[in-house]
């Protein structure tokens, strides 16, 4: 399949990048740490083990997008649809997330130390083995969700969370 590759480097200008999938093509974004894809459509976008560490990724569509290993610390992700997105051991460390849909994600073995997960909405996402100490999941839709009380027991605060069978954390 031939590539395309796409390189970001300039922090302050907002890209608007629609890459469709298409079977001929593997598209591969090059990004330097600090990229912006503000409301960028990544859909179905193949990230495996991007850097995108410190990216600016506010309301992004990275629905069904591969970001399985990507360096995603510091990212600022609020609002991002990453519905049924694959980001089995990607590095979410100190990510911000808030109100960003991950229903149905893959977060197997996923660090999500300290992140921000407040008002995401996790209905139905795989977190086994996946990292949640010092993470904010206030507000959180946990709905269905496959993950244990042992994970989240590491949370920094589970407040007004909609718990995997259905009850509202306290």
């Amino acid at each position: 399949n031939p590539e395309i590759d796409i390189l970001f480097k300039a922090p302050q200008v907002y890209f608007n990048l629609v890459v469709h999938w298409s079977p001929l093509f593997n598209v591969k974004l090059k990004l330097v740490p600090n990229a912006s894809l503000k409301e960028a459509n990544l859909e179905y976008a193949n990230l495996f083990k991007a850097n995108l560490y410190l990216a600016f990724l506010q309301g992004a569509n990275l629905y069904v997008a591969n970001l399985r290993s990507a360096r995603l610390g510091f990212a600022s992700l609020d609002k991002a649809i990453l519905k049924a997105a694959f980001l089995e051991h990607a590095n979410l460390q100190n990510a911000y997330l808030k109100n960003a849909n991950l229903q149905l994600a893959i977060l197997t073995g996923a660090n999500l130390n300290f992140a921000d997960l407040k008002g995401v909405n996790l209905q139905g996402a795989r977190l086994w083995q996946a990292n949640l100490e010092g993470a904010n999941l206030e507000e959180t839709n946990l709905m269905e969700a496959e993950v244990s009380l042992q994970q989240l027991a590491k949370a920094k605060s589970l407040k007004g969370a909609t718990m995997p069978d259905g009850t509202k954390h306290e």
